[in-house]
Order: C-alpha cells, then structure tokens, then sequence
C-alpha cells in the first residue's frame, strides 16, 4: 500500500483552518468570516477574513432595540406615552336626587266617572349642582347623549283607589334651558305605588349659562274612572327623582383641568455598554402633547432625573434657567373646535436646557429616567370659553434620543466568546515546535483599542491556560497571546468622527512556543475583548482625552494567519479499501 508524505508547512494548513476558521465560525457570527479561504501574498498562507461594521458592534454587544440611524449618524432613542382623560364634572354625582310632595288640589273637586284627569300643573327648578362658584370653574352648555333618572311615584290613600298604572307624571322643561332632540318630555308610569321604576332619555342639551339650577314643570294626569272621585288638600303625590347615570358628549365653559403624576421611562443603558463607561455627549428628550380638548393648559415639569433601579436614592437630577432650579414651565394650547387636535412640542431637552448629558454620568449606569410634572388650566387664559368632549384625550409622548458619541473619559468594551476551540486540533499539534500568529488590523473606529484574548480549558473562571504558564520564554522577542495589543486610530476630525476615508492599518505578530502550544491543545473557548478609548491630546497643557463620535461609516477588519516550524516530517496513512 502506497504512503503519502506531508510537510510541516501543509501541517500549518490544516491547523489555521481548523484553530482560526472553524473556532471563529461556530460562535461568532457578527465576524461574518469567509467561508473561503485566500492567499495573502505577504504571508503566503491561507487566512481567515473579519469584516465588520460599528453597527454591527453596536447591535452584536447590547445596543437595545430602538437603534436608528440619519445622516450617517447612530442613535439610539426610547419612545414612552401616556394618556389622560379629564372630567370637569361628574353629573351623575353632582345632581342632587329631586324629592317633592306635590299637592295639586288646593279645594275638594269631584272629578265624574269616565274622564280623563288633568292636575294642574306644578312648577320647580333642578338642582344641577355646578356653577356653585363661577370664578373657579364656569359651565355653560352641557351636551348629553343619553341619562338614566331612577323614578319613584307613590301617593296617599285616597289616591291611592286610583290604580298606579292609571298614572302618568311628565317632566316639562323649557327649550331654552333643556332641549331634548327628539322633543318628547320624558315621562314615567309606575306599576306599584312606591316601587322605583327608571327612564332612559335620549340625547338632549341643557343650556346651564353659569346657572346651578333650571326651571321644569311637572304634569300629572289620571287615565279615566268608572267610578267619580273627590280630590282635595288632603290628596298628595310624592316624586323622588335621581339622575343615575348621565352620559357627557360636550361641554362648553371654563374647566378647572389638572394632572399631578409621575412616569418612569426605563432604559436599560447597563445592559447596553456591559464593562464599559461611556459620556454621551449629546442626549436629548423631546416631550410632545397632543389634546382634543378645547382649553390652554401649562405644563410644569417638577422635575426629570436619572438614577440606577439599584440605589434610587442617588440620582442625577436636571437643571434649567442657568443650574438654579430643577423645574421649569412651558404651555400646550388646545384645539379651537370640536373634531379637531392639536399638537404642542415642548422646548427640547438638552445640554443647554436642562443639562441632561450629565444625567448619564453616573456610574453604574443610570437606568431609570424618572419625570414628575403636573398639568392645569392656564390661569391667564387667552379664550373665554373652553370645551372638553366625552372623548377627551390628552397624549404624552416622551422620546429619548442618545446620539452615540461619547464625551472625553469615555471607554467602550466589546467581549464575545469563540467556543469549540481544540476539537481535532491535539494530534495536528503534535509535532509542531513554534508558530507566530499574524494578526492584519484595518481600523476604521474613532479610537484607539487594545484588543487582547484569554483561553479558557473549561467553564471555571479562572480555568485558563494562563495558570499553567508560569514564565513564557518568547525567544523571538515579540508578543505573546496573554499580550494586550493597542490598536492605533486612523486619523479624526475635532468633533471625533474619522476623515474621510481614514483607515489605519497595523500588523501585529504573537509567538507561539512549544510550551505555549501544549496548553493551547487544552482550549475549550477563547473569549476575546476590544476596549475603545478615545485618544489623548495635550490642551493648555492638560492632557485630554478626545471624544468618540460614532457614524455608520466606521468599520472595523482584521486578517489572520500563522507561521508554523515543524521538527518531523508526517507520514499519513491511506485508508484501506473494501473488498
């Protein structure tokens, strides 16, 4: 049987693909390493490929979802609503429960059989329990679309020959106090003297001009007898009348209209930028209202603060009118007619107002954007009468907008793990003396990195193949794979942002000793860090650190491959064929 012989430099083939490619590829797929290999003419061996994008970082290690990008920028911006409905006066409750004795017949009458009976009409006014204080809050016009009135006839003995269902009492209203659409009075028929009965109406408008009360009559009329009867003094009807459930379409006035509550806007910016700090530089808040109620309001802001969920008592609060106080006032003007919406956007919340870039300052990070404001009627109000529907909405929207570009100070860390390192890898390794591993960096970030790896023999913390190298002898004098490696920047603008086609390029070379690779043969996982910081500069003397400006055309690349020495020639064994 014919053997077949294969060097140490093939060797070195078959070991980058399966140590480089195949580790890289089974976990990492933010890297998108070509699945082809290529020959790079100035290491004249195969190598793998890294190409990547900063959204691709930023989405890859805990950018949450919300991510947007304009104008070559990257933001990353929150949006939290919520609703109010007002109510400025609940009439169900306001009106009072009407109760009157009435005595119709100021002499005895005697009313012949087989006539239809007319009591004479009594008149009274309804308690609509509003107006009572004109100066605060005025109601003028009230339109309803329907109300429920619990009715309750009952009468004295001598009425009471008369049977309930021969009864009819009609509530009267003059049209220019209460006009029902439909015209027809509401009206009410008991079954059982004393018993509660009910009356829907429909929809109708009361004209209430600032009055409390308006004036009604009450008629009572008594289907014919077989028999005469005597009514006198003595004959009386009792009526209890309750307004039980009054449903508001419009209303038409001047409303005290107020909110007092908080809202808590969660953005979870320490899942966001794990091991990292970053200062944004430039953060915004933008708060706009939409209302269909037909009143100027003000908007106060008690307060807008951050803090971490882990200790709320430390917070970061916000400062307006040159840092001496944490509120401030602004007006939302409502709609001019019925149907209709308006929108107010609230002066934006930023580094001037309100000094927000230093509510992320903090660390940990802050995680909780905490609002207190309250809303109210203006107290100077441009209209003299205002309106509010039964569908009366007044929308928050609070969008936070956090542009990535970080203030001086800043560092950002990216980590992620190549997991099934060393599968088929020991018996290739075998006969290998030392090897140097090539790293080819295209950096196109804003910063400078150090970029730097660890290997892992198991899921224990410190199970690394570090532990087991005490002194690592680095005969040709360049770096080792437990080295931290600073990557340069390419060229920056002074807002921090990259020059135009800027790309800085730099090899780095890591030695690989026989010692080094024993261990390296144990390696379960790699797990991998880039910090980010941006560069420094003397200003005035002092030593700065720039800031870092992220746009979507920063990129990141990285080309790998190995040199390999061998002591041996391998021999490989050919399968043996079936008969």
């Amino acid at each position: 049987m014919k053997r077949n012989s294969i060097s140490k430099s093939t060797l070195l083939i078959f070991c980058s693909i399966l140590l480089l490619l195949n580790s890289c590829m089974s976990d990492v797929d933010l890297l998108h390493i070509s699945n082809e290999l290529k020959i790079d003419q100035s290491l004249v061996l195969p190598i793998g490929e890294v190409k990547l994008t900063i959204n691709d970082i930023f989405m890859k290690f805990g950018v949450p979802s919300g991510i947007d990008t304009l104008s070559n920028e990257i933001y990353f911006q929150n949006i939290t609503s919520t609703e109010y409905t007002f109510k400025p006066v609940n009439l169900t409750d306001s009106v009072k429960p009407f109760t009157k004795t009435l005595t119709p017949i100021p002499v005895p009458i005697i009313y012949p059989a087989n006539f239809p009976i007319t009591l004479p009409t009594v008149n009274d006014t309804l308690g609509l329990g509003i107006n009572s204080n004109v100066t605060k809050q005025r109601i003028d016009i009230l339109n309803l679309s329907s109300t429920t009135l619990d009715v309750t006839i009952d009468a004295t003995a001598d009425l009471k020959t008369i049977p309930a269902s021969d009864i009819k009492v009609e509530f009267v209203f003059n049209p220019t106090n209460l006009k029902i659409d439909n015209s027809i009075n509401p009206s009410f028929t008991p079954v059982v003297y004393g018993q509660k009965g009910q009356i829907t109406m429909g929809s109708y408008t009361i004209n209430a001009n600032g009055n409390t009360k308006i004036p009604f009559s009450i008629n009572v009329s008594v289907k014919k007898q077989n028999t005469a009867i005597t009514l006198g003094p003595t004959s009386k009807i009792f009526i209890t009348l309750k307004f039980v459930d009054i449903v508001l379409s419009e209303a038409w006035g001047l409303f005290k209209l107020s909110i007092n509550d908080s809202l808590k806007a969660q953005v979870n910016l320490t899942n966001t930028f794990p091991n990292s700090f970053v200062r944004f530089e430039s953060p915004t808040i933008d708060i706009s209202a939409t209302s269909n109620i037909g009143a100027d309001l003000v908007f106060n802001l008690d307060y807008l603060r951050t803090y971490n969920s882990t200790n709320p008592v430390i917070f970061q609060p916000a400062w307006f009118n040159g840092h001496t106080s944490n509120s401030t006032t602004q007006y939302l003007n409502g709609p001019t007619s019925i149907g209709s919406t308006a929108s107010s956007s609230l002066t934006q919340f930023n580094n001037t107002n309100g000094e927000i870039d230093k509510l992320f300052d903090s660390n940990p990070y802050p995680n909780i954007i905490d609002f207190k404001y309250s809303v109210a009627d203006n107290p100077l109000p441009s209209r003299t009468r205002n309106f509010i529907t039964a569908e009366n909405k007044l929308k928050f929207d609070l969008k936070t907008r956090v542009k990535m570009s970080f203030k001086d100070g800043s560092n950002y860390n990216i980590k992620d793990t190549i997991r099934n390192v060393g599968q088929n890898i020991p018996t290739i390794l075998d006969n290998v003396d030392s090897a140097v591993m090539v790293l080819n960096f295209a950096n196109g970030l804003p910063v400078k990195a150090i970029y730097r790896m660890t290997f892992f023999k198991s899921n224990a913390k410190d199970d690394t193949i570090k532990s087991n190298i005490v002194n690592i002898k680095d005969e040709s004098g360049i770096g080792t794979i437990f080295s931290r490696y600073q990557l340069n920047s390419p060229d920056i603008n002074l807002n921090g942002t990259v020059k135009t086609g800027g790309i800085k390029t730099q090899t780095l070379q890591i030695g690989l000793n026989k010692n080094t690779i024993d261990e390296l043969k144990k390696t379960k996982f790699i797990v991998y860090s880039v910090d980010l910081a941006g560069d420094h500069t003397l200003v005035n003397g002092v030593l700065t650190t720039n800031p870092i400006h992220f746009t979507t055309k920063n990129s990141f690349g990285m080309k790998l491959g190995v040199f390999v020495k061998a002591n041996t020639t391998i021999t490989l064994k050919s399968p043996k064929k079936s008969k």
